[in-house]
């Protein structure tokens, strides 16, 4: 930040200057820089144009060769092979400039002749493969090449090099032999052309600058000397000496000095006139301040006695200083206000405190006193209320202490027929307890014995399903004994068969025969004795078969007659089992029962001389309900 006046005069000066200056600058910069950024854009769309009328006007000229050589061929196949054969060597721009197409098959594409190559020729190539910005070129020479006014720009690897640069394309479709003849030229020269045109402009802007920056500086310098000598002759000298002054004169407002002298006055131009009108204000300042000083010394006296709470003293000095005047006056008014207000409130609280809560404060002031006297205001009305709120709660506690009485009476009474009551019906439970108890024990004895009766039952099953076996086994020695039989019957049979023909033998060999034939009777008479015996014994083995038969169906009937009476002491158990899991139950809950009987007549009990304490409580809060209506009425409100 600049303080000195010189330096002030020096940047009021300068800065306008060169501002100008500046703005001028940057404006011809500018336009010089707008001019050329417009000479080089036509100069790049000169040599563009230029470029894009040779790429359209090769192509077209091809286009018009290739019409002329399709009209000249017998069949599309001869057309085709002339054209490859005349367009391929055709070269344009010395050389460097040269054709190729694609041709459709199916749904790829291949190239139909290539002029700087021909081993492409027939080969497939990819329409969609991108250059390195991304862009498909391929397809969209294709899908323009309807467009004589579209020209397509992409990025593609230089001959003979590594380089990527911009290259442009014209495409022309050529309908007869399904192709799309394309030919490029790479646009880096133009840029090459550009570079060198905008860095002669730069030299020229650059030496326009270093020109304009010269002279500014030079301006400057001579600005500079020329302002500081005026300055210095006309204003800085005086302004030191009304300095000097101002600060003795300020030295004498601060106390710092007792005395003030006049400042001297050495020019006769705007700075003497203010100096000698300061001369006229210090010799008034100065009278003023001695005046002020009695002033404000009085002041201090009144200002100290009403620090220590005295109010009748008032200011007596005066000063021709007006705002002072008006400042003692108000503090006189101040002091005589706050006089009455105090006063007054002084009298209401003096009536507070004879238990008058009627008085207001009626004097009307503002801020902190009227804070004062609306909360003295407010203290005798939340008094009053308090009291009338006090005296209307104690009469309804008094009514509601008598109510109370009268209720506690009834409760007390009710409370010692009940705990009477509760006596004989713990009695009645203690009988039913007992003989619930002798019922509980005849049903654990008839429990036991369901149980008892059920071990039996289950071994009488036991022993007929045992004899049920024995009987199936006899059965099964008798079948083998009629088996057995069966033998012996068949051996009977056999031998009487074996005696007759012995006796037929013994007939036949006559005298010879006749001992024979008597052992032969004897084996005949044998075998039927065998043969009856075994038929008796056959018989004695059915009978005994169907008796045993018999004997199995009685053991069945028996084991299910066992097992149906097991299923109804079963059934039994378990009815008498839940009888007496209720009865215990139940036993259980009539001690509980018991027991709640017996502690409700402790409780009843203990509330009849609980309500006999409350009664206390309540006649002594009806004596205190008494005694507060009293004193509430003893004041005013």
């Amino acid at each position: 930040m600049i303080r000195s006046i010189r330096g002030k005069l020096l940047m009021l000066v300068i800065l306008p200057v060169l501002l100008i200056v500046i703005i001028t600058t940057i404006v011809s910069i500018n336009l010089t820089y707008d001019n050329s950024e417009k000479t080089i854009e036509q100069f790049e769309k000169s040599i563009l144009n230029e470029k894009k009328e040779l790429l359209k006007n090769e192509v077209l000229t091809v286009y018009t060769i290739i019409e002329a050589i399709i009209g000249n061929s017998k069949t599309i196949d001869e057309a085709k092979r002339k054209v490859i054969s005349v367009i391929s060597q055709s070269r344009y721009l010395n050389g460097s400039g040269y054709f190729f197409a694609y041709e459709k098959k199916g749904d790829n594409y291949i190239f139909a002749f290539h002029g700087s190559n021909p081993k492409l020729n027939g080969t497939i190539t990819d329409i969609t493969k991108p250059d390195i910005k991304g862009f498909q070129f391929r397809k969209e020479l294709i899908d323009t090449a309807n467009d004589d006014n579209k020209f397509v720009e992409y990025f593609y690897k230089k001959p003979n090099s590594d380089e990527i640069v911009k290259k442009l394309s014209f495409s022309k479709y050529v309908k007869e032999l399904n192709w799309t003849i394309v030919t490029g030229i790479y646009v880096d020269d133009i840029e090459k052309n550009i570079a060198k045109e905008r860095k002669r402009i730069d030299n020229d802007v650059n030496s326009l600058i270093y020109t304009l920056i010269s002279i500014i500086a030079v301006l400057l310098i001579v600005i500079v000397f020329v302002v500081s000598f005026i300055s210095k002759v006309t204003l800085i000298t005086p302004l030191l000496i009304f300095e000097e002054g101002l600060l003795s004169f300020l030295s004498f407002l601060n106390k710092e000095k007792k005395d003030v002298s006049l400042i001297e006055v050495t020019t006769k131009d705007e700075i003497g006139l203010m100096t000698n009108r300061i001369n006229e204000n210090i010799i008034k300042v100065k009278e003023t301040i001695e005046q002020d000083e009695k002033v404000i010394e009085d002041v201090t006296k009144v200002v100290n006695d009403v620090s220590s709470g005295i109010l009748t003293k008032k200011v007596e000095a005066k000063t021709t200083n007006a705002v002072i005047n008006e400042l003692t006056e108000d503090l006189n008014i101040m002091i005589g206000s706050l006089y009455n207000t105090i006063n007054h409130t002084i009298d209401v609280l003096k009536s507070y405190e004879s238990r008058d809560f009627t008085k207001q404060t009626t004097i009307s002031c503002k801020g902190e006193l009227s804070s004062l006297t609306s909360g003295v205001n407010k203290l005798g009305q939340e008094i009053s209320m308090m009291l009338r709120t006090n005296l209307e709660n104690s009469e309804v506690l008094d009514q509601n202490a008598n109510n109370l009485t009268s209720n506690m009476n009834r409760l007390t009474i009710s409370a010692n027929e009940q705990a009477a009551s509760l006596e004989e019906t713990a009695a009645a439970l203690e009988e039913i307890t007992e003989t619930m108890r002798a019922n509980s024990n005849n049903i654990n004895e008839l429990s036991s014995n369901s149980v008892s009766l059920r071990d039996e039952v289950n071994k009488g099953k036991e022993l007929s399903k045992k004899t049920s076996n024995s009987m199936e086994q006899i059965n099964v020695n008798v079948h083998a004994i009629t088996e057995s039989i069966a033998i012996i019957d068949q051996i009977a049979f056999q031998t009487n068969i074996l005696s007759l023909n012995a006796a037929v033998e013994a007939a036949t060999a006559g005298e010879a025969g006749k001992g024979f034939a008597v052992v032969a009777g004897e084996v005949r008479n044998l075998a039927t004795r065998s043969a009856e015996a075994a038929k008796e014994i056959k018989a004695l083995v059915e009978s005994a078969t169907k008796s045993s038969n018999e004997g199995k169906d009685i053991v069945n009937i028996m084991y299910e007659g066992y097992e149906k009476l097991n299923n109804n002491i079963i059934n039994t158990t378990s009815i008498v089992d839940t009888v007496t899991t209720n009865a215990k139950e139940q036993m259980i809950g009539v001690e509980q029962i018991n027991s709640a009987v017996g502690q409700l007549d402790k409780t009843t009990q203990e509330n009849a001389a609980i309500a006999s304490e409350i009664n206390e409580v309540v006649k002594s809060v009806h004596n205190m309900a008494d005694k507060v209506v009293e004193e509430v009425q003893k004041s005013k409100f």
